[in-house]
């Protein structure tokens, strides 16, 4: 994969990201992820046959924490120089498990200007993302928006 720098001149409306990376979920991980994150006081996240009662498989992961794996996958193509100022329409589509293994797909949905302070030096980057698991299955979509500089003159 080519190195993106990240300037606003770079992205290009329509164009589809296949973000590199993987997170896998092994249940050392997940469980540790559950605790640190302040989640063990909710028993989805920690207690296996009280899940599966609720119609679950296993244990599941807290939606904030998928989406922090998935922002972190896109970070390098969508806004490794640039200031995130919004993300929007989040939906958690599907249950994320231990030993899932996590990637994430985004398309630029817009370019625009920015009427803010920064405008002058930074444009709007849109993206619509896809998180997903081994299997395919869609677990989580999101908009975001990114204040990307432009290039240098």
């Amino acid at each position: 994969m080519t190195e993106r720098t990240g300037y606003f001149e770079d992205f290009t409306l329509g164009e589809f990201l296949e973000h590199e990376g993987q997170v896998k979920l092994e249940r050392n991980l997940f469980i540790k992820l559950v605790l640190e994150n302040g989640f063990a006081d909710q028993t989805i996240h920690v207690d296996r046959d009280y899940a599966i009662s609720q119609g679950y498989k296993d244990i599941i992961l807290p939606g904030p924490i998928v989406y922090t794996i998935i922002f972190r996958l896109t970070r390098r193509d969508v806004s490794w120089i640039g200031l995130n100022v919004g993300t929007d329409k989040m939906k958690h589509t599907a249950a994320v498990y231990p030993e899932d293994t996590l990637r994430a797909k985004s398309s630029v949905s817009e370019l625009s200007e920015w009427h803010g302070s920064r405008g002058v030096t930074h444009g709007l980057v849109k993206v619509q993302t896809t998180g997903f698991n081994q299997d395919g299955l869609t677990v989580i979509e999101f908009s975001r928006s990114v204040l990307n500089p432009f290039k240098p003159s």
